[in-house]
């Protein structure tokens, strides 16, 4: 997959769903049409907690009044308690001794990289302007296609599509080469034909953040804007064959994006577009199934791959590489990340750079942490104990299904299939072998053997 938005901003994203209501959605807070308990602010001391008409609330009243959002979250609650706490197991296991073995060292040492200010803050923005200059030096659309062909995913400024195997949603024993859409600044497309508040809130600080980037990379005030503009205007045109949030909760979503495609027929789908020789060099095979999302979109961006439209495409690139690594990139580009993130998502203060960081290697690096969080607090004997209680559950539901007298002899045989194709997993996998991050690529084999 080509690279997303810097992690902070994603998560940014992702907290704006608690965010406040704004005046142009519904007022969560009169019960019309519901009453929002899970909103900062929603439930005082005088909202009526009746049982008869709001059980959550009449039961939970008193802890969502106590309750207090933990400074740097945008939430708080049970559910965040368990997570700040396997936060602080995650952040103490890269602050001890080096561990042992390949992968777990990988995690530490990335987590040690994220920790040394004295080199990011040496480095500045130098990594980034190399990776711009390469988009910034194109001048047709088909240096365009052999830039994205020709460069590493970890080189990539930014992607105009994502393209990579993922899990076969009509059969899970197999992968699939799958194309989707690239992101929004904004996230949900409804937002480019009307801006809402929280919209235009969004807007406001992923502009400034991306205003103040771009002038430390060495261009004016006037170039930064014009940047920004392209890429929202570029954005704008796609927005329209893209789905919105609304259209992704439909019980229709799914259907939508099953479209499975041979060989010759995503050649012909893909246009100018180098998506099969994109795949190819990153190292996966040919096959004869291919999965486009979204039609629709990918039809739009070819209609817009024009060199008429580069200067448009190259500042989209160069915007979204840029807010992309600036929580990658020295202290102050690091906090003006953060307070774009804190705006977006309602949270204040910052969270300290241990638990940070550690977050963001358990992000990009998931096995290798997970391996190392095994290592340091998984026991053996858990598993095993863990095991056998699953073993019992199953074999109670054995018991209760062949000996239910309202079942039909049919009924009684398809749900002893199910449950007996049920494999049960605790804790960690048995066997790491598949998971290592040996440094080959795997792609290959990973897509094959299915």
């Amino acid at each position: 997959m080509k690279k997303l938005l810097s992690i902070l901003l994603a998560l940014a994203m992702l907290a704006s769903l608690t965010a406040p209501a704004f005046a142009d959605e519904p007022d969560y807070t009169t019960g019309t049409p519901w009453l929002c308990i899970d909103l900062d602010g929603v439930v005082t001391a005088d909202t009526p907690a009746d049982l008869k008409d709001n059980y959550a609330l009449a039961v939970n009243k008193d802890k969502i009044l106590a309750l207090e959002i933990p400074e740097g979250r945008a939430f708080g609650g049970t559910t965040a308690s368990v997570a700040l706490k396997q936060a602080e197991d995650i952040k103490n296991m890269f602050l001890g001794d080096a561990p042992e073995g390949h992968d777990a060292r990988l995690a530490y040492d990335l987590f040690q990289l994220m920790m040394d200010w004295d080199s990011r803050n040496a480095l500045g923005v130098a990594p980034l302007k190399e990776q711009i200059a390469p988009v910034e030096a194109i001048d047709s659309i088909e240096k365009l296609s052999a830039y994205f062909v020709e460069t590493r995913d970890e080189d990539e400024l930014a992607a105009l599509y994502y393209a990579g195997s993922d899990q076969d949603q009509l059969d899970s024993n197999r992968y699939v080469l799958a194309v989707s859409d690239a992101g929004l600044l904004l996230g949900d497309a409804a937002e480019y034909e009307k801006l809402t508040d929280f919209g235009a809130i969004k807007k406001d600080a992923i502009t400034e953040l991306a205003r103040k980037m771009l002038v430390k990379l060495g261009y004016t005030e006037d170039e930064a804007q014009r940047k920004i503009d392209n890429c929202f205007a570029f954005e704008t045109m796609l927005a329209p064959a893209m789905f919105t949030d609304e259209e992704k909760k439909k019980p229709d979503y799914l259907e939508k994006i099953l479209n499975f495609y041979s060989y010759d027929e995503m050649k012909a789908a893909e246009g100018p577009l180098p998506i099969l020789e994109d795949l190819a060099a990153t190292g996966f095979p040919e096959t004869d199934r291919y999965q486009i999302e979204n039609p629709d979109g990918l039809k739009k961006l070819i209609e817009l791959y024009t060199d008429e439209n580069l200067p448009l495409i190259k500042d989209y690139l160069i915007v979204h590489g840029t807010l992309g690594a600036a929580g990658s990139l020295d202290r102050e580009c690091y906090e003006w990340n953060y307070a774009a993130s804190n705006a977006i998502s309602g949270a204040s203060g910052m969270l300290d750079d241990e638990t940070m960081f550690s977050g963001s290697v358990a992000s990009v690096l998931a096995w290798p942490v997970a391996q190392l969080y095994t290592q340091t607090y998984l026991r053996q004997e858990d598993k095993d104990r863990i095991m056998d209680m699953m073993k019992e559950i199953l074999d109670v539901y054995h018991g209760i299904i062949e000996e239910a007298d309202f079942l039909s002899d049919a009924t009684r045989e398809k749900a002893i299939e199910k449950l007996d194709a049920i494999k049960p997993r605790s804790l960690y996998p048995d066997s790491w072998e598949k998971y290592n991050c040996d440094g080959t690529s795997r792609s290959e084999e990973r897509f094959s053997r299915n």
